[in-house]
């Protein structure tokens, strides 16, 4: 008769071992053999923990915990690396690590382990100054005769998540920033759709956070637009608050008295709207372009003269009525005063229209043409920094296309780039 014997080695364990077998049958009488077992060594592989995709901010180094076991006890060898050199660099100014029984010799990295128990390291990153971007982030282990690596992807971002800062969730939305209580921290105002409600919410910096001011009430608007501007010249920032409310559609201005905000002048009311102050007419005071859909659903795109604190509409400037729109103010030409850009939906006509200051009015530069947009945005800046201000202008076309195009200043006529 054919037997089967099966044997199961003590786990992790190599060598040779005799095996003998005894068998006794039923009259007593005895037979036996005996032979060797040869247990051959295989070697098991570290295990690394997975670990997750990182972020950090520029020029801050970022410790990652890693978790790593070595069944057999071995040394390990520790190396690493980076994909993008430009954000992280593959040495030892870019990485560090840190554990109980992890040793460096200057160049390498050493972890003296014990069989089956778990190693708990930090992984220091420290990306180059000034970088931001991704980088892929290789680390691996090796125990002399076999390696295990993990990656990892860790993003530098020029800013990163506050999320000890809790803010209420909106859309259909404005931000302003502005240093409202003259203390040079940046605190900001947030208006938009809860969902539920309209809000129109103030935080102020305390230097290391940002703390609800309840003590300052303004109008909560959907679909709007909001800026901070001195408006008055006493040396607080007051703010502009267009939009839908609860009840119809508003333009309010609200004056800083140092201590709170109380409402000011009413302009004309507005939503799916834009503004932008800006001293168009170099009196000193700052005016306000405003453009958007009015309490009778007109599209209206008006310039209100600042007159020491008081405002007027300037009935001498005519423009194109606009709504979904966006503006943007700048001396595009150089000759000391502001031109403006105007985009939007006039009357189902999608327009982007660039206005130089002539001193004494204003006059639609017809040789430049831009495509017309509306739900968009725009700005101006010298991005090659040749004195000229440039334009960057995205939005939807009538043909519902989505274009972003950045288009080059030349000395006061502008080419796509």
């Amino acid at each position: 008769d054919q037997y089967t014997i099966d044997i199961n080695p003590v786990s992790n364990e190599s060598g040779t071992s005799t095996i003998s077998i005894n068998i006794i049958d039923a009259a007593g009488l005895t037979a036996s053999t005996s032979f060797n077992l040869d247990v051959t060594e295989i070697n098991d592989l570290p295990v690394i923990a997975d670990i997750a995709n990182q972020n950090t901010s520029i020029d801050q180094a970022i410790s990652i915990p890693i978790q790593l076991t070595e069944i057999e006890g071995d040394s390990l060898t520790i190396t690493y690396g980076s994909s993008n050199t430009n954000v992280v660099p593959s040495s030892i100014s870019g990485f560090s690590f840190a554990g109980d029984n992890i040793s460096f010799d200057g160049s390498i990295y050493t972890i003296s382990s014990t069989a089956g128990i778990a190693e708990n390291l930090t992984l220091i990153v420290n990306p180059n100054s000034g970088q931001a971007g991704a980088t892929t982030i290789n680390f691996t282990v090796n125990d002399g005769n076999a390696t295990t690596n993990k990656s990892f992807q860790l993003s530098v971002d020029i800013f990163n998540w506050d999320e000890s800062i809790s803010l209420t969730g909106i859309n259909r939305n404005s931000i302003a920033p502005g240093d409202y209580d003259n203390d040079a921290d940046m605190d900001v105002l947030i208006t938009g759709d809860t969902g539920s409600v309209l809000v129109s919410t103030l935080y102020r910096n305390t230097g290391t956070h940002l703390s609800e001011n309840y003590d300052i009430n303004t109008v909560g608007s959907r679909n709007n637009a909001i800026a901070f501007a001195d408006y008055n010249h006493d040396g607080y920032l007051d703010i502009l608050i267009t939009g839908t409310i609860d009840g119809g559609k508003i333009s309010q201005l609200y004056r800083n008295t140092g201590t709170n905000f109380t409402e000011d002048a009413i302009l004309t009311s507005v939503s799916a709207s834009a503004l932008a102050f800006f001293d168009y007419d170099n009196d000193g005071d700052l005016d306000i372009l405003l453009t958007g859909s009015d309490t009778s659903n007109t599209r209206i795109a008006r310039i209100f003269r600042n007159t020491n604190g008081t405002f007027s509409h300037d009935t001498g400037i005519s423009l194109p009525g606009v709504a979904d729109s966006a503006v943007a103010c700048g001396d595009i030409d150089n000759d000391g005063d502001q031109d403006f850009i105007i985009t939007g939906d006039n009357n189902g006509t999608y327009i982007s229209k660039l206005y130089r200051n002539t001193g004494g009015g204003f006059s639609n530069d017809t040789g430049l043409s831009f495509p017309g947009i509306a739900g968009g945005s725009v700005a101006f800046g010298d991005y090659d920094n040749d004195g000229y201000l440039d334009l960057l202008l995205v939005g939807f076309t009538n043909s519902s296309t989505r274009i972003a195009k950045l288009y080059r200043n030349n000395g006061g006529s502008f080419t796509e780039n």
